[in-house]
């Protein structure tokens, strides 16, 4: 599972994204950040058309229920 934040140093999320896909990576995607809402639906795009298995968004900061509730969608897509 890979735990996608929109703003990391020296790499951004999109670009994180665009390398997994790149590299074939085919395991879950759980895309977490603190940008704006319409930001994060611009990257769950990007996922989908790059055929990445994404299976949750979540906001920051996120509760423990917000994150098991996407690990759980993780779980069922296994």
């Amino acid at each position: 599972m890979l735990l996608a934040d929109l703003r990391m140093p020296g790499i951004g999320g999109v670009e994180m994204l665009r390398r997994a896909a790149q590299d074939g990576y085919d395991g879950a995607v759980i895309l977490v950040s603190s940008v704006h809402k319409e930001t994060l639906v611009v990257a769950d795009g990007l996922a989908q058309f790059r055929d990445l298995n994404l299976v949750g968004r979540i906001s920051k900061p996120f509760t423990v229920r917000a994150l098991r509730l996407a690990l759980g969608n993780t779980l069922s897509e296994l």
